[in-house]
């Protein structure tokens, strides 16, 4: 096929017929590379024109390539099952929508039987303003088919939520960045089972950097979170939406507006290697509430403008369930905060145990390993 497209640029003409089997070029639809003219019915007839179904839980059988350039919609893109899209990378194709109120792609319902796949790498997605609703990419519509996200080297400019998911599983993303989100960087509700993200980030979110709950099974690994509005990663919002079985290795949050990091009613937690910074004196590094066998070890909370409220933060859920079985192992660094009388706390709990407030070289709690006072002016070191 021989596909001739004018514009902005010298007119050029592309061969589509050389790609392997079950690849399309979008260009070879009308696609405009140029950003000069409304590119997306040539997307959704490229999208409608690609195979359906997946191979297996990780590979698709239809991709549709977006060479290097600017397309332009004005709409939402509906999703199939078994697809790939897939830029010449993420700063090389972008996808801009000028219309905020929608989001730029997302699934619909899928009848038929096994995982709803699908794939996005190398590519830019962005809301010529701010996004007032949806997601860059959201995938919400197929709860039965446990719907599987696999994302690589994306990138998501000023979105409403940059990704959001629902009762979904299986879901494996690296490289992701979302910049600028009027609500969460990354949004996850429902049932979401085994999600892998490493070395991904949410930068400048409205509300939260990582807002999940009703999530299991969940490895983030060097993920990062900054200038959030209120937490940089949040999970859960009560005893009966939080998180389960999270391993969270080498994270780094700093200079959100509330807390760091916020577990509410979460069971079986570990940070290991992460590291806090607080912006400010109404900011936690860590606050758990109502949690059961939260381990923080080798951890660093710190500050970078004024010293935090506190590092670890220990109160009740909403059902005033006590926090229990923390534990706090070395090598770590929590240094105390302002809200504490003699800054002598870095990990402080309000709950029905107040009262033992970890400080000095004594081990008040059981719940605490090895905590030591690290200098006269606050704060907690372990080695």
């Amino acid at each position: 096929m021989v596909l001739t497209v004018g514009g902005n640029w010298a007119e050029v003409t592309y061969r589509t017929n050389n790609l392997p089997t079950g690849e399309v070029d979008v260009r070879a639809y009308g696609a405009d590379p140029t950003g000069a003219s409304d590119s997306t019915t040539a997307i959704q007839a490229a999208i409608n024109g690609l195979p359906s179904g997946n191979l297996d839980d990780t590979n698709v059988t239809g991709t549709l390539i977006f060479p290097a350039g600017r397309y332009w919609i004005t709409g939402t893109l509906l999703l199939k099952n078994g697809i790939h899209i897939r830029g010449a990378g993420r700063d090389a194709s972008v996808i801009t929508n000028s219309n905020n109120g929608v989001s730029i792609f997302k699934d619909v319902a899928d009848t038929q039987t096994g995982a709803y796949l699908v794939k996005f790498s190398d590519i830019s997605l962005a809301y010529q303003d701010y996004g007032t609703t949806g997601a860059g990419i959201e995938i919400v519509n197929n709860p039965s088919n446990g719907p599987r996200l696999i994302l690589e080297n994306v990138t998501i400019h000023n979105p409403y939520d940059g990704v959001s998911i629902a009762n979904s599983q299986f879901n494996k993303w690296s490289n992701v960045r979302v910049v600028g989100a009027l609500r969460d960087g990354f949004h996850s509700t429902g049932s979401c089972n085994a999600l892998n993200a490493t070395a991904c980030s949410s930068w400048g979110a409205a509300r939260h950097g990582w807002y999940f709950f009703g999530a299991n099974e969940l490895s983030l690994i060097s993920c990062f979170a900054e200038t959030s509005t209120k937490d940089g990663f949040h999970f859960g919002d009560s005893s009966t939406n939080s998180i389960t079985a999270a391993t969270l290795i080498s994270l780094g949050s700093e200079a959100n507006g509330a807390n760091n990091y916020y577990l509410n009613s979460a069971r079986s937690v570990s940070f290991l290697s992460c590291y806090a910074a607080a912006i400010g004196t109404e900011t936690n590094n860590w606050m758990l509430a109502g949690c059961q066998g939260v381990t923080l070890q080798n951890v660093r909370g710190t500050y970078n403008i004024n010293v935090p409220a506190f590092s670890v933060y220990v109160t009740t859920n909403e059902l005033g369930t006590n926090t229990s079985g923390l534990s706090i192992i070395a090598p770590y660094e929590l240094l105390g905060g302002t809200a504490e009388v003699n800054n002598t706390n870095g990990v402080y709990r309000t709950d029905s145990r107040s009262g033992k407030h970890y400080f000095g070289k004594t081990l008040i709690d059981s719940d605490v390993n090895r905590l030591e006072f690290l200098s006269t002016d606050g704060g907690l070191s372990g080695r």
